[in-house]
């Protein structure tokens, strides 16, 4: 754990001596290998990086077999994967995936996925990042309950850094992005439209997003009204001819691995032509391309475009914003977030307010500005020097080999001793008698069995505790902490709450209570002048059951490994 976040506003090659000893390092996500999506895209380029630098690669993944190939191209030696079978739906333990780790001897993991059904009931054993994908000013519920687990935290964009950073002071967090590596192909730009059907001369304007949020995060009838209205400004100003007849290409991809959830009603899709109709626009000008195509070839499609509009609710990187800079096509996006953070060759413009999304709270896109940004970037007003600062950027900082190392570097990172003491840890409704060991720490902590304390967040406030008794918060599973500092400011506890308390002051209590914690806690925080506040200590574990096939094979996942 560092003593003080790590938050670059530019990523350089890290200046390791020596090359890391090959470690077994596991990939953990919920995507399958081959799937779409930047999850399991960019988990293959990693996965390719990590071999080629001499690591061994098991990838675990949750939903079943994964079968088939990792990356393409992949080495002889060097990868194993874990196809999982828990049931859809259905939660995973940290302890869990520490079994399966233990199991395959892992050194190291790395994971990427959002983090709704991982739930802390211990940390992870070996060293642990998550690469994580975050959507929101304050971190979600689930967000906030998993990253505990974890050693460190790399942050996709700068600005969620320094914002995660900032709510998890006692992790190593670093900002790693996703690796591009784009290169513009031999078809020209009309060679291009002629064959995906965007006239030769137009200002085709692109959207781009995978069509399976039903609550329209992309906002992608925004991006139809935009379009409108910019298309009628262009016409009200085209009193010398030299307006360009805009063209709205949108790329509202049907994931074919998600036609089952579809035909489930657990994803719903768009009704794209619904709402490009409902904004006015007419079939001659607006293409609805739906194909899923492969990376390379989508990568492609967006050089045939004059801008790509992006104007997302929240984005936790942004990747098609990346790609089009990459490729010299400017972007017009939501400025906050990651996207305010990857505009570097366009316009970002800024939002209207804060609007609930889900599970937090993201921004209002401003239509009037997307319009005026798009007429903007049709005449041809963006400043010099656009194009060559964002491609420079993209080539110097996200080349996969780059954050490669960077990740790698994150997992060598030797965990650092906490200055402070160690505690024993005793969980309310156990009267049994603990070893004598246990009684020669300065301090216990006592927690309810939901409870999953969060050692460096207890171990950092003991030093500089003046009162024996030490009050922490539960981060509840609905984002609320108990008690909250009023609460515990008016004398107002939770039931059980997680307390840390002298040792030798607790013995005195539970002598008083009978040998009953609950009464020797209850005791200690009814004497005034006693307690003091410590802020959040403990998440709240939801008891739901393990998944038994993991507890009958002591960890090793059905699969193949090699």
């Amino acid at each position: 754990v560092r003593d003080e976040p790590t938050t670059p506003t530019t990523m350089t090659t890290p200046t390791t001596p020596t090359t890391p000893r090959p470690m077994r390092i596991a990939l953990c996500t919920f995507a399958f290998p081959k799937g779409f999506g930047p999850y399991g895209a960019q988990l293959r380029m990693l996965a390719y990086h990590l071999v080629r630098r001499s690591h061994w690669i098991l990838w675990i993944t949750w939903g079943g077999d994964t079968g088939g190939l990792l990356v393409p191209n992949q080495p002889d030696v060097g990868m194993s994967w874990l196809g999982g079978q828990i049931p859809e739906n259905s939660p995973v333990y940290v302890s869990e995936i520490n079994a399966i780790m233990r199991a395959h001897r892992i050194d190291a993991l790395i994971t990427m996925n959002d983090l709704t059904r991982q739930f802390v009931d211990e940390p992870f054993e070996p060293r642990s990042v998550a690469w994580f994908p975050n959507h929101f000013p304050e971190l979600d519920p689930h967000s906030a309950h998993a990253l505990h687990a974890y050693d460190a935290v790399a942050s996709l964009a700068p600005g969620d850094a320094s914002r995660v950073a900032a709510q998890l002071p006692y992790k190593e967090v670093r900002w790693v992005p996703h690796g591009i590596d784009v290169a513009r192909g031999p078809r020209s730009k009309a060679q291009l439209r002629a064959e995906h059907g965007a006239p030769a001369d137009a200002f085709v304007v692109a959207v781009t997003f995978a069509n399976y949020d039903g609550e329209n995060r992309k906002n992608v009838d925004l991006a139809c009204l935009a379009f409108r209205q910019m298309r009628d400004a262009l016409r009200a100003d085209n009193h010398t001819g030299g307006r360009r007849t805009p063209f709205l290409y949108i790329r509202a991809v049907q994931i074919n691995a998600a036609q089952k959830l579809i035909q489930q009603g657990k994803v719903k899709p768009l009704n794209v032509d619904a709402i490009a109709m409902g904004a006015g626009l007419r079939p001659a000008e607006v293409r609805i391309d739906t194909r899923e195509l492969e990376y390379a070839q989508a990568v492609e499609l967006t050089a045939l475009a004059d801008v790509l509009l992006h104007p997302s609710k929240t984005e936790g990187f942004g990747m098609p914003i990346l790609e089009a800079q990459a490729l010299g096509v400017p972007v017009v996006t939501n400025g906050w977030g990651a996207m305010l953070d990857y505009t570097y060759h366009g316009v970002a413009v800024p939002p209207l307010q804060p609007q609930w999304h889900s599970l937090g709270w993201v921004y209002t896109p401003n239509t009037s500005g997307f319009v005026e940004a798009l007429v903007q970037v049709e005449g041809g007003k963006l400043p010099d020097g656009q194009v060559e600062a964002a491609a420079a950027f993209v080539r110097d900082e996200l080349a996969p080999d780059v954050v490669t190392a960077r990740l790698e570097e994150m997992l060598t990172t030797p965990r650092r001793p906490l200055n402070a003491p160690k505690y024993a840890l005793r969980r309310y409704g156990d009267e049994e008698s603990h070893s004598r060991a246990e009684w020669q720490f300065e301090w216990t902590v006592v927690a309810d069995p939901t409870q999953s304390p969060v050692p460096d967040a207890i171990m950092r406030r003991m030093p500089n505790a003046t009162r024996p008794v030490v009050v922490f918060q539960t981060l509840e599973n609905s984002n609320e902490k108990t008690p909250d500092e009023e609460a515990f400011d008016g004398g107002h506890f939770a039931a059980r709450p997680i307390v840390a308390v002298k040792t030798s002051l607790l013995a005195q209590a539970l002598e008083m209570g009978s040998g009953s914690l609950d009464r020797a806690i209850l005791g200690l925080l009814g004497q005034a002048g006693q307690t003091e506040f410590g802020g959040v200590g403990a998440v709240r574990i939801p008891m739901h059951p393990r998944h038994p096939s993991l507890r009958a094979t002591g960890g090793r996942m059905p699969g193949r490994e090699v």
